[in-house]
């Protein structure tokens, strides 16, 4: 079999580690891994590995490390990247890693010869204050971004990525992008979202008062990463292929934020109360909050993901279809609902998570 590489940077992250798992497992036409990240790679989901996998450890910007690290590659999954909601956003680190990162990962793939390039963006780089209903890759770009600079720079990323498709490589080649705008993710090694959750219900004693009106969308991490390996063996086996963007989500149902979390905090011993805050209640929360952590920064910092536009977030129906990848990438999820709990509820069990 012809040797086929691929790299996938930002590989010791939650999303990063399904897609390596199943570049193992499910991706036949796959021969080498590389994985790129700020420490070194080491398979924290507990597979077989079959196929030789390099680390590199490093930055995206480092244009050193990723000379090397793309050195024989054909296709790059580009995961790594900054995720800053907070109140303060370390604007510049944003705009560092996530737009000059991914301008110089490709720049560099072009002189390599990489063939393939796969970013993962997210729904935050076409959310604005307005519901997003059943929308396509058609929706447009709103005027003001929810998440702030966060949202702004996987949007100007994504224009970079989009930018390069059919570029033009020293051996002739042609260099072939697409994006996938992953929804909010759970499952093993899920460090933020469903922690957060078991975080806060252990600190009040078990239980949690929903402040969450919205209807939100969810995806299991491995069905997330099953369309990053549909993407590339797409890309493979097209060469027409490129230029595209791609949502990516499952089967998970629509429910509320809470009720999405809820059977992992039952598998936790956890319960909500059967009231829910009103969203101005919340809202007012996170402005005062803010003002609270603006007027004691100078002696105290108070830099919390609680903001207005996360209550925001939680209170408006948010959700997209992957119409787009079934047809185009021959993506369809690759676990059940009921298995994607299975796996999730086994993992958010262990008390070192929250």
């Amino acid at each position: 079999m012809a040797r086929y590489t691929v790299l996938v940077t930002g590989g010791n992250g939650c999303l990063g580690q399904h897609i390596v798992r199943l570049l193992q497992e499910k991706a036949d036409f796959v021969t080498h891994i590389k994985v790129l990240d700020l420490r070194k790679f080491s398979n924290q989901l507990n597979y077989r590995g079959r196929k030789p996998v390099e680390a590199f450890v490093g930055d995206v910007i480092d244009e050193e490390v990723i000379k090397s690290a793309t050195s024989g590659v054909d296709c790059v999954i580009h995961v790594a990247s900054v995720v800053d909601v907070r109140m303060f956003p370390n604007e510049a680190n944003l705009y560092k890693v996530n737009v000059t990162g991914t301008e110089k990962l490709l720049q560099v793939c072009i002189r390599q010869n990489v063939r393939g390039f796969v970013y993962c963006s997210s729904q935050t780089a076409v959310m604005g204050y307005e519901e997003i209903i059943d929308s396509d890759e058609t929706l447009v770009i709103p005027k003001k971004f929810l998440f702030g600079p966060y949202g702004v720079t996987k949007h100007l990323a994504e224009q970079v990525v989009e930018s390069q498709n059919g570029a033009s490589l020293p051996d002739g080649g042609r260099m072939q992008t697409l994006s996938l705008r992953p929804v909010t993710m759970y499952g093993e090694l899920d460090c933020h979202w469903v922690p957060n959750f078991l975080h806060w219900a252990n600190l009040l004693g078990g239980t949690m008062v929903p402040f969450a009106n919205g209807t939100t969308q969810a995806a299991y991490a491995g069905n997330v990463a099953w369309g990053f390996v549909c993407a590339v063996k797409a890309v493979r086996e097209n060469s027409d292929l490129g230029g595209e963007t791609f949502f990516m989500c499952d089967d998970t149902p629509m429910a509320n934020m809470f009720e999405l979390v809820d059977p992992f905090l039952k598998s936790c011993g956890f319960k909500l109360i059967p009231f829910t805050s009103p969203y101005w209640l919340t809202y007012l929360a996170a402005v005062l909050f803010i003002c609270i952590a603006w007027i004691v920064s100078p002696i105290f910092e108070i830099n919390s993901n609680f903001t207005p536009a996360s209550a925001r977030f939680m209170n408006m129906r948010v959700n997209s279809v992957y119409s787009k990848a079934t047809k185009m990438l021959n993506y369809t999820p690759l676990y059940s609902h009921e298995e994607s709990l299975r796996r999730s509820i086994q993992y958010y069990k262990q008390p070192t998570i929250w």
